[in-house]
């Protein structure tokens, strides 16, 4: 996973960065958010530090660098980043 948050360090210049790759975008976020509703297009997300909870209907799932999510339906979902270690303070890396 270190060498993901170095890729991700280096080519992501802000929170959101999409990629030449169509539909795959980089998000980094150096502070915890807010739950942010939207409505989601199937979706894959790998964590490279921290962890973040994602909620729809009535269920929370949480991930981080040893879980993924998989949405495959476009969903009304709320999102938020719960720990952010991207300044490095983790002791996981």
């Amino acid at each position: 996973m270190s060498e993901l948050c170095a890729l991700i360090t280096r080519h992501c210049g802000g929170d959101f960065t999409p990629t030449a790759v169509p539909r795959l975008a980089l998000f980094r976020s150096s502070v915890t958010t807010a739950l942010s509703p939207a409505m989601s297009d199937p979706l894959f997300c790998v964590v490279a530090r921290g962890r973040n909870a994602f909620s729809s209907v009535n269920e929370e799932f949480r991930y981080d660098p040893n879980s993924y999510l998989v949405a495959s339906l476009d969903l009304p979902v709320s999102g938020q980043v719960i720990e952010s270690t991207l300044s490095g303070n983790d002791p996981r890396s």
